[in-house]
């Protein structure tokens, strides 16, 4: 039926496109439809939103209007977009050939373009109140202009656990939404210029009831547990111990209780499987106190038994959020077993807090009810005050590769970007530039990015396509004045040397007892943002990535804007390389 009106409105729309009183009779059929239970009909709630910003100029129904980043990049719609088109009219950043004319998917090349340029072409009367990036971090890569754009920049920051590319990234942005509640001082501390709002689940999680499939299934399975053990740093042992206390319970009560455990199965699979549930048991990270998984047990009104851990923010709790008892069922180590078999003895009672929990997460958690409060905080900023807070674009630079150049090894595109800007700004007379081209140039002697060097208009570039990696890295840091020099760059060139197969191991030695020496806070341990090193020594290499992330990467969150304190996690992540190259290089005793 929705369909049938969508077409017969669609039609009306194509013939009398250019007749503003024809569009606005058909906005108000929309509007009325939205009333009703099309509002749940993703086709619906697609059209209108193209309609909506095809047509933004002739319009007379107010809604707020946002420009969405990369979270639906390659994908349209996701799960974080749908909720939000009930509450506005969206155009989403897309991958260029996926446009496919359709006026709210603005063409974007993350490679090359500049949004403050690519919003002129966004439909004629479409105002954006915001740009808003929901998962910052992650996959997500801050575009170039942020600074020239002119409405603010919201950045929803979700992976803390990457302290120190999620500092340089949030930087970016006018206003910073941390995932939890419990980062939003640490986040103030680190950059009090900028607008740090605490919203929950930082405005980049929420209810999934509009993606959820409905499933009327008996309830058979007592307990289910869907993840599995994990050695990632930011779970902190926590999902081992969570798998050890489940399986325990498992094997004593086998003959009372079904427990199942599940990791790799279809979607549709795994959504009946947690309808079929009772209890479903959860462990968050770092970022706690929730993750998706939170949501996804509560929408399939399965109860929360939440196990508390400590990632030294007390203030990270669930019952911020949630009430324990009512909503969820909390629990820790000592009284795992304990709890789940008081509450398995309670039926009733399980089913009562499954579906409070998934009444407060649908009404105050939703996409679009975290989306109110963004919304509504935006509009008391001061855009005067915002923009006087802005860097600009030279200023911002630094910041911007910096931000590109402490990504996780895994972000591929991010490196080649960094690759490709780097080179673009190189002068050999900076110190920076150089230390930043020794970063970028393991990703530009691969193939597709060693056109950047080859068709350079610099002569010392060019140089370098007919060097080893090695001795272009060498070369590169003979160039570095001495009075500039600091001990990241010989740490660098010396973790480089040992890593490509020459480790001299009195000079590690050495270098290892300087740096423990040194005081961090003496000039020779500058902060990564004036003497930046690099974290790729080889193309995979996730036991490095986890020390970066164990030693460096979270405590650096954790101590917020102390500087001295961040300059000797940067001291301790330098120590491990050089005791980890030490232990290689050392002949093993018999």
């Amino acid at each position: 039926m929705v369909d049938q009106v969508i077409q017969q409105i669609h039609a009306i729309e194509s013939q009398y496109q250019h007749d503003v009183s024809v569009i606005q009779a058909l906005e108000g059929k929309l509007e009325t439809l939205a009333s009703g239970p099309s509002l749940y009909n993703l086709n619906f709630l697609l059209y209108r939103n193209h309609f909506r910003t095809k047509h933004a100029a002739k319009l007379k129904i107010k809604r707020p209007r946002i420009l969405l980043g990369l979270i639906n990049y390659d994908v349209y719609p996701n799960f974080q977009s749908i909720g939000l088109l009930i509450y506005a009219d969206v155009v989403s950043l897309s991958v260029p050939h996926l446009v496919q004319g359709r006026a709210d998917r603005l063409a974007f090349d993350i490679s090359i373009d500049d949004l403050a340029e690519a919003i002129q072409r966004l439909p004629a009367g479409f105002t954006p109140e915001y740009y808003f990036d929901p998962q910052a971090c992650g996959a997500s890569i801050a575009p170039k202009g942020l600074e020239r754009l002119p409405f603010p920049s919201v950045a929803g920051v979700c992976h803390t656990f990457r302290g120190l590319h999620c500092e340089y990234l949030a930087k970016l942005f006018d206003v910073v939404a941390p995932v939890s509640s419990a980062f939003v001082p640490l986040y103030q501390s680190l950059m009090a210029d900028k607008t740090v709002l605490s919203l929950p689940f930082g405005a980049n999680w929420g209810s999934f009831h509009y993606s959820t499939g409905q499933y009327n299934l008996s309830k058979d399975i007592d307990l289910i547990v869907s993840f599995g053990e994990s050695p990632r740093a930011e779970y902190g042992g926590w999902r081992d111990v969570a798998m050890q206390l489940a399986h325990d319970f498992a094997k004593q009560y086998a003959n009372q209780y079904k427990v199942v455990f599940v990791s790799g199965v279809s979607h549709q699979e795994y959504s009946q499987l947690l309808a079929r549930s009772k209890i479903g048991l959860n462990v968050v990270g770092f970022n706690g106190p929730y993750n998706y998984r939170s949501c996804e047990l509560m929408n399939h009104q399965v109860a929360l038994l939440q196990l508390d851990v400590d990632f030294g923010l007390p203030q990270m709790q669930m019952a911020d959020y949630f009430v324990p008892g009512q909503e969820y069922i909390a629990c820790d180590v000592g009284n795992f077993s304990e709890t789940l078999l008081r509450y398995l003895q309670q039926p009733a009672l399980i089913t009562k807090i499954a579906t409070a929990g998934r009444a407060r997460l649908e009404r105050e958690y939703s996409y679009e009810a975290i989306q109110r409060q963004l919304g509504a905080a935006i509009g008391q900023l001061d855009f005067t005050a915002v923009t006087a807070a802005r860097q600009d674009a030279a200023s911002q630079r630094p910041c911007r590769l910096a931000m590109l150049a402490t990504s996780p090894q895994g972000h591929t595109l991010k490196h080649q970007i960094f690759a490709r800007e780097v080179v673009e700004g190189f002068d050999e007379t900076s110190p920076r530039a150089i230390r930043q081209l020794i970063i970028a140039l393991p990703m530009l002697k691969q193939d597709l990015q060693r056109p950047l060097l080859e068709q350079s208009q610099q002569t010392l570039l060019r140089r370098l396509v007919c060097l080893s990696l090695l001795d272009g890295i060498e070369t590169l840091s003979m160039l570095l004045p001495q009075h500039s020099r600091v001990l990241s760059d010989e740490w660098t060139l010396i973790c480089w040397r040992a890593n490509s197969g020459y480790p001299n191991i009195d000079d590690l030695q050495s270098l290892l007892f300087i740096l423990i020496q040194s005081p961090p806070e003496a000039e020779q341990f500058p902060d990564y943002h004036n003497a930046p090193y690099p974290f790729l020594f080889s193309d995979s290499d996730m036991e490095a990535e986890e020390a970066r992330k164990r030693l460096l990467d979270m405590p650096y969150c954790l101590v917020g804007g102390d500087r001295v304190q961040q300059k000797m996690l940067q001291r301790d992540y330098m120590v491990w390389w050089c005791q980890r190259l030490l232990d290689s290089a050392e002949p093993k005793s018999a």
